[in-house]
């Protein structure tokens, strides 16, 4: 229910078949940054044929919650599909690789950010918390993350995001806020040096800082 947003819900999927969307359920890779007012955006584009091929990190847009809902049919995997240029998801099936568990790939704040909900609600891309003892969290399996490492180097330095479709509907928020009163508080402009600006200049990129 918390990725209820704009009338449906969200979620990613990370598959090694391709397969069918069903049941109004549509899918969308991110495949550019823009940016408005020293903020980047990323944009999402539709599927439009619903069919993901096999190891496409998507975005997925669901009608509603229960199994019936969100069926997706899996294709032949020797058919071939058209594939998804320019996607900057990149995805994980986290299987175990030994007794122990190693191998599993761990959350990198530097070079990737998961998708998710913040805490004034907003769907986005954010930092994944590390866990109690302050190691890093193992990514969820078969779900997609944003790799920074594929971003235009004008936004290498950027770490708040917000998404938005082919038709700009603004899908999510400021960067992870941990501090359920954060959204409140002002909002701080740097440049990608670090350095503060006062008044942020239209078609530049900037660092926001909210509250912590």
């Amino acid at each position: 229910e918390s990725m209820f947003f704009d009338g449906a819900y969200w979620t990613t999927m990370y598959t090694g078949f391709p397969y069918e969307c069903r049941d109004g359920v549509e899918a969308y890779y991110a495949n550019a940054v823009a940016e408005s007012e020293g903020v980047s955006y990323i944009r999402i584009e539709k599927i439009e044929s619903g069919i993901v091929p096999a190891y496409t990190p998507v975005i997925l847009k669901c009608q509603g919650t229960t199994s019936k809902q969100n069926r997706l049919l899996p294709l032949d995997p020797e058919a071939s599909y058209t594939p998804v240029e320019g996607n900057m998801l990149a995805g994980e099936f986290q299987l175990y690789t030994d007794k122990n568990l190693n191998g599993r790939k761990l959350y990198d704040s530097e070079t990737m950010r998961v998708f998710g909900v913040n805490s004034s609600g907003e769907v986005g891309f954010y930092r994944l918390a590390a866990k109690p003892d302050g190691s890093a969290r193992e990514l969820a399996a078969n779900r997609a993350y944003l790799d920074l490492t594929k971003l235009p180097a004008s936004a290498q330095g950027v770490r708040s995001f917000r998404i938005i479709d082919g038709d700009n509907t603004n899908l999510s928020g400021i960067d992870v806020l941990e501090d359920p009163n954060d959204a409140s508080m002002p909002e701080e402009y740097y440049t990608l040096e670090g350095i503060r600006v006062n008044t942020p200049v239209r078609g530049n990129l900037y660092i926001v800082r909210q509250g912590r």
